[in-house]
């Protein structure tokens, strides 16, 4: 029974029961709508109308209808700056599935080289029936119109050739050609003769053009059309491409004296006229092109700033102001917010105001004191904001006690809102004496009337140094700024007892600034980035950064010399000789390779051992072969160390060449003596012969024989000059390196090739022949590097890229293709710490047996970048977690050294910093940070700085949980971030609110009379705060700042 019961409701069954089939294939009669047939959804339009200008001046001469092809572009599919707008939540970030927006330049090069460059498709060929265009007509002009779609006559004359072809064949290989469009077929191509006048004319013209074109400022790049338009065109846009330069460069010193009727509206007025080089840019500005200003401190750059910041203004764009401190930006966000009002906003590593604003400050990662009072009120106004203990850090009691002197200290190791104090009261005048370190110097924009140098030297992180003269000459120049001061005062403070040389005071003050070097890197994460993104390529973000900015300049040089190289290469006359013909180019190789084995020998290891310097002594008789003398017999005088120059560091010798009477040795020529074959020697005649002394190099000398001439026995010299074949290489048996014995077999087996193996050596003109193969030779190898050398194969991070997507693929983030995996895509959410690293740690669910807590404390060791912290004490579990993730960055580290990466496994896992786990676990904890600062010698400003970026790291590892389907890691990390968010890690900027007084008074008020008490009635709170309000203040607008009261 039981099991019929089983079989009958438990068992699965294989096949639905027969009474099924009635319910499953029932069908449902529905009356059918013609109607709904006749109203369709109207297409969104893909035209649209452009203006067309005209001139130096931008006049509007008319307008053309041009299609559309970003319709339906978006932030998912289209790397295009016109695509639709994405989700406001991303507004700022971004989003890792979205795609990165095209770098400039790159979207017209990209599309000429996809459309006109291709050329790699199979050529297949078919016939079709041309018959159905006899209607041609009707499909072309519309009924009652005597034209249609197309218009000029070049077009018209190809439709009257189509219809007389109709009957012909083409090739698919015509509409498969780069830039061919779905019509193109339509089109028959014309016989050479006939298109010959026609593109000789279109290509003069055309220079004409371009050149009509670069006499004029600005300079606009056209757009080619991806379809619909000719492969001829798309290649004249590449041609103008090439042809035009990247910059123009101004020439400021040419007085511009109708500035004023080129520009008759300024969108921003001063009360200064302004300099010839802010005219030009400003100019520029207002015919929409580029400006690149490149001037010396207090030169008057941040005029054309502001003056694009206007013209954005009243554009209605957004401008987006970046500096490289936090404190430069901070400091332009008042500005900026006193200039243009509300609309200005602020974007930086820990602070976040208003980034949807038109002007946004963005930090890409600083008295003369007036009245004591003034100081304390501002500093007891600007520290309301933070509770409890906060008010009594060490650090701020120092510097309230400073700041009421009218001294200030500004370096990274400040709080965040101290720093802003100091800024701020700098900035008022507040402050008379400021000690900075270097980044406030060179960054912030503040009034000073003298600067002081303590020292001349510095620690760059790798030992200490002199200042550079583009260091010096930018920290100086923050004394006396334009409009304050009519001199600034540099004042060099000699520490020690003995001032600074002379010279290097000189090369300090008056040497040469250094030269920009880029600092461009490739990273996994940009990398991986590029990779999910087809319609960009890393070569060509790597071809564009300012790394490769000298190798692109000379491709042009490169391009004409590889021209010209391959035009002397075709009238080179060819050998024509039945004997050479079939292996003399084999024969030059392998004199070639005999060639470079016997100089490798000599530089490697005969000239570097003993056997080797015994050997070449005086009276040797040896075979030099240079470009002066080829396969010349010479006899060794003196050896001379050192080279016949200083600086190199080959021997050299001092030798008797034998060499024909008629011969001026100091006026030989490389081209005058064409090359031989190492099987022949250039000997002279026993009666047309002399002796030249000369000095050569022992990379010349390919051969070394046994034979010891003395000085007086040139009958025995003249003598073997009869007979060079019984002339003997040196016995190298007694050098006993491994390495040299198998060059040497080497040599020996392919000299043993060169007399048996090729036919060549029997013609009579074999020299001859010989040296015209050289030519040949030699020019397709120049033509050979010149081709890698304007390849993507030359760029300079090629090696590196090449090397760590070798390490991708060695570890699953992408395929043998290319294509993303999903460890890549995790991967991609990871910015602010180590992908690789912690893209395994999340998959391989490492952060499983650990609290929310303990998480954020390990993930810590990743931004924490200090060298010199104390050893933190860590829980047993705090220190398994860092012993596992010591493990896999080994283990990672290990890949990429055997992937090639000039990494060391010991500096990568030393770039791991443990010495805040403990602070960190006590802050998610809930520990005062005047608590937590006992716990480590850190300053306070790096622990501010640390956890500010693990609220990013944690957003981001939330974003990879959530990828991969990790809700438990993605609550814990959301629960971390809840925890470290707090206090004054997170305490607002005083950029926002250091004006607002009366709200700030009130904050104050209200913290005195603790509202925060459960236990009193909200009704009564608003009550009080109506009474303080009625005290007799100015009439400022209520705000409650860092509460809510309901």
């Amino acid at each position: 029974m039981r099991q019929e019961l089983e079989q009958l409701f438990l068992t699965p069954q294989q096949s639905f029961p027969p009474s099924w089939l009635n319910k499953c294939q029932e069908h449902w009669d529905e009356e059918p709508s013609f109607f709904s047939f006749a109203h369709e959804q109207l297409a969104k339009s893909r035209t649209d109308l452009q203006v067309v200008r005209q001139g130096y001046d931008g006049d509007l001469i008319g307008y053309q209808e041009a299609v559309q092809d970003d319709a339906n572009l978006m932030a998912t599919n289209s790397t295009s700056l016109t695509r639709a707008f994405g989700s406001t939540k991303d507004f700022v970030r971004g989003k890792a599935s979205q795609f990165p927006f095209a770098p400039g330049g790159l979207e017209v090069a990209a599309m000429v080289d996809t459309t006109v460059d291709d050329g790699t498709q199979d050529n297949v060929e078919f016939n079709l029936d041309l018959t159905f265009l006899d209607d041609l007509e009707t499909t072309c002009i519309a009924p009652g119109l005597d034209r249609g779609l197309r218009f000029d006559e070049e077009q018209q004359e190809d439709y009257a050739s189509l219809k007389q072809a109709s009957t012909s064949i083409f090739s698919i290989e015509d509409m498969l050609k780069p830039g061919a469009t779905s019509f193109d077929f339509l089109e028959i191509k014309a016989t050479e003769e006939e298109t010959e006048p026609a593109t000789k004319k279109a290509t003069e013209t055309q220079t004409a053009d371009v050149q009509d074109v670069d006499s004029l400022l600005p300079i606009h790049t056209p757009q080619p059309q991806p379809e619909g338009g000719s492969s001829k065109k798309l290649k004249s846009v590449k041609d103008t491409l090439k042809r035009r330069d990247w910059a123009h460069e101004i020439n400021v010193n040419q007085p511009f004296d109708n500035f004023h009727e080129m520009v008759p509206e300024l969108a921003q007025h001063y009360p200064f006229e302004l300099d010839t080089f802010q005219k030009h840019a400003v100019y520029h500005l207002e015919m929409g092109d580029s400006v690149f200003v490149a001037a010396h401190t207090s030169a008057g750059k941040t005029v054309v700033a502001d003056y694009a910041i206007a013209l954005a203004s009243k554009h209605m764009t957004k401008a987006i102001y970046t500096s490289p401190i936090k404190a430069l930006s901070n400091q332009k966000f008042r500005d900026f917010k006193h200039t243009f009002g509300d609309d200005v906003g602020i974007l930086t590593g820990d602070v976040q105001i208003r980034p949807e604003a038109s002007c946004l400050p963005v930090q890409t990662d600083l008295c003369s004191s007036l009245e004591k009072s003034e100081i304390h009120v501002f500093i007891e106004r600007s520290l309301v904001r933070l509770r409890g203990t906060d008010k009594e850090l060490p650090q701020i009691l120092r510097m309230r006690d400073l700041l009421s002197r009218g001294i200030a200290v500004h370096h990274g190791g400040l709080l965040p809102i101290i720093k802003e104090i100091v800024e701020i009261l700098f900035a008022r005048g507040l402050v008379k004496v400021l000690f900075a370190t270097e980044t406030f110097a060179m960054g912030v924009n503040m009034p000073a009337r003298s600067v002081v140098f303590s020292g001349l030297r510095k620690n760059d992180g790798r030992g200490f140094r002199d200042l550079l003269p583009g260091e010096y000459t930018q920290m100086s120049g923050r004394a006396g700024r334009r409009g304050l001061d009519s001199t600034g005062m540099v004042v060099i403070a000699c520490s020690g007892d003995e001032p600074p040389s002379a010279a290097s005071l000189s090369t300090m003050l008056l040497g040469k600034p250094t030269k920009l070097e880029s600092q461009f890197r490739l990273t996994y994460n940009m990398i991986l980035n590029l990779l999910r993104v087809e319609a960009l390529k890393v070569e060509e973000m790597i071809k564009r950064s300012f790394s490769e900015n000298s190798n692109q300049r000379l491709l042009p040089d490169t391009q004409r010399l590889m021209d010209e190289n391959e035009l002397k290469r075709s009238a080179l006359q060819q050998v024509d000789c039945t004997i050479c013909s079939p292996d003399l180019s084999s024969f030059y190789d392998v004199c070639s390779q005999v060639i470079q084995l016997s100089r490798a020998m000599i530089l490697q290891f005969i000239t570097k051992s003993a056997v080797g310097n015994r050997a070449l002594c005086t009276g040797r008789l040896v075979i030099i072969n240079n470009s002066i003398y080829r396969n010349v017999p010479a006899v060794i005088l003196r050896s001379i160390p050192g080279g016949a120059n200083a600086s190199s560091q080959q021997k050299s010798f001092c030798c008797l060449v034998l060499v024909p009477k008629d011969t001026n040795g100091n006026a030989i020529k490389a081209e005058d003596e064409a090359p031989l074959p190492i099987t022949s020697i250039s000997a002279p005649s026993h009666d047309n012969s002399k002796v030249e002394t000369v000095t050569i190099g022992a990379g010349d000398i390919i051969l070394v024989t046994k034979n010891i001439l003395k000085a007086k026995m040139k009958w025995k010299w003249r003598a073997l000059s009869k007979n060079w074949s019984e002339v003997s290489e040196f016995d190298w048996q007694k050098i006993k390196d491994i390495e040299f014995q198998e060059m040497l077999k080497t040599k020996a087996n392919l000299t043993r090739r060169l007399r048996t193996e090729f036919q060549c050596t029997k013609c009579p003109d074999l020299n001859d022949h010989y040296a015209l193969m050289h030519a040949h030779k030699h020019l397709t190898g120049q033509i050979d590097m010149l081709k890698v050398t304007i390849s993507d194969q030359n760029l300079e991070l090629l090696p590196d890229y090449q090397q760590r997507i070798q390490v991708l693929q060695q570890l699953n983030y992408i395929d043998d293709q290319g294509t993303v995996q999903l460890k890549g895509r995790v991967a991609c959410e990871i910015n602010s710490a180590d992908e690789l690293l912690l893209t395994e740690l999340v998959l391989d669910n490492v952060f499983a047996d650990f609290e929310p807590a303990e998480v954020v404390a390990l993930l810590s060791a990743f931004v924490f970048q200090e060298r010199n912290a104390s050893e933190p004490r860590l829980t047993p579990r705090l220190t398994k977690g860092k012993e596992i993730i010591l493990t896999y960055a080994r283990k990672v580290a290990q890949i990429q050294a055997d992937c090639g990466l000039q990494i060391s496994v010991e500096d990568y896992v030393n770039g791991l910093k443990f010495g805040l786990v403990e602070v960190v676990y006590e802050w998610a904890r809930g520990l005062p940070f005047k608590h937590i600062t006992d716990l480590t010698d850190v300053l306070e400003g790096s622990i501010v700085r640390c956890i500010s970026r693990l609220d990013e790291t944690c957003r981001e590892v939330m974003g990879a949980a959530r990828m991969v389907g990790d809700t438990s890691l993605y609550k814990k990390m959301e629960q971390a971030e809840e925890d470290i968010k707090r206090d004054i890690v997170f305490a607002a900027s005083l950029t926002l609110w250091h004006q607002d007084w009366m709200g700030m008074w009130l904050d104050q008020e209200l913290d005195a009379r603790d509202y925060e008490k459960p236990d009193r009635f909200p009704r009564q709170c608003v009550s009080d705060t109506l009474h303080l309000l009625a005290k007799p203040m100015c009439a400022i607008p209520l705000l409650f700042l860092g509460k809510t009261y309901t």
